[in-house]
């Protein structure tokens, strides 16, 4: 119990402690020292997932490196689409001009 605010405290460096709950059973008629008598710690440490990592520059970053990836292969598939097109109506095109 004498090392229990360092304890908790390196419980704290791992996440958001909850239900922390010491338990002690002192034996009665022992002489012993309360501050090194033995105790049962419980605790649950609650650990959120990171959503942006810390070394991008946030979230609108994240966006906007997303929204310019989706925009490069939207206009690639435009452009693919327009030649299989023109592929496709040249024949036409040219069986009706002669």
């Amino acid at each position: 119990m004498k090392n229990y605010s360092a304890l908790v405290e390196s419980f704290n460096r791992l996440g958001e402690v909850k239900d922390l709950s010491v338990q002690r059973n002192d034996q009665p008629g022992t002489n012993t020292n309360p501050e090194n008598a033995p105790a049962e710690i419980s605790l649950q440490i609650y650990s959120p997932g990171r959503i942006v990592s810390d070394d991008s520059a946030g979230l609108w970053s994240n966006h906007l490196d997303g929204l310019s990836v989706r925009s490069s292969r939207a206009l690639a598939w435009s452009a693919r689409m327009i030649g299989v097109a023109l592929a496709f109506l040249a024949p036409g095109a040219l069986a009706l001009g002669r």
